[in-house]
């Protein structure tokens, strides 16, 4: 495969990758307070992406290692930290906030049923 070809797959693969931690540190902010479940999301996020880079350049490089692989990926993460990250991130805080309202809203229906049964049964 050319090499300039594979070097577009490792900055669109930078890309890719970037987007998954943006999306990984959205959903790290619903546990803010909990360091265990942030060191855990963490290592998931460094499993997935060490996996991903070690089969892609096993199946586009034949496993061979050349300076363009991470030149390509820390680009390809550049530019996605200068040109998509704060939308993402804007968008993804807007889903997880509309997603917390919805959960708020189901439990406190839930809590408010469950105390009018409550109160019938206590009579």
């Amino acid at each position: 495969m050319n090499q300039f070809f594979c070097f577009i797959i490792y900055i669109s693969l930078g890309i890719i990758l970037s987007l998954i931690y943006d999306l990984f540190k959205t959903f790290r902010n619903l546990f803010l307070n909990n360091k265990i479940v942030g060191m855990v999301i963490d290592m998931l996020f460094i499993i997935i992406t060490t996996i991903t880079i070690i089969i892609t350049i096993s199946r586009i490089n034949l496993g061979e290692l050349r300076f363009y692989i991470f030149l390509g990926i820390i680009i390809g993460s550049l530019i996605y930290f200068i040109t998509f990250s704060r939308f993402i991130a804007n968008m993804s805080n807007k889903l997880l906030n509309i997603f917390k309202h919805i959960i708020k809203f189901i439990s406190s229906s839930f809590n408010k049923v469950f105390s009018f049964f409550k109160k019938i049964i206590q009579k």
